[in-house]
């Protein structure tokens, strides 16, 4: 498991109440019980990881916690590096 799905993954935990160890990385985030609610309350959570709006859309699109750190990493890397050591933003 990347940094990048492993913060993915608490955060969704963190979202539905469950341990993160609940959660599967390659698991169809619908056949994991994201709804439409969950879903709303996750993208805003990754949208403050990564300082940046990251569209609903983007959990559809990529349905897994795999597929969907595979389109972030790229985009937002230094963003979740800083975050994963505890860098400061200025």
């Amino acid at each position: 498991m990347t940094l990048l799905e492993q913060q993915l993954r608490d955060l969704l935990a963190d979202v539905m109440d469950v341990a993160p160890q609940e959660l599967s990385v390659g698991v169809d985030l619908e056949e994991q019980g994201v709804d439409s609610l969950v879903a709303l309350r996750f993208s805003r959570r990754i949208s403050d990881l990564v300082g940046s709006e990251v569209e609903l859309e983007a959990l559809f699109d990529y349905p897994t916690i795999a597929a969907l750190a595979g389109f972030l990493g790229p985009r937002f890397a230094p963003a979740t590096a800083a975050v994963a050591t505890g860098a400061n933003h200025v």
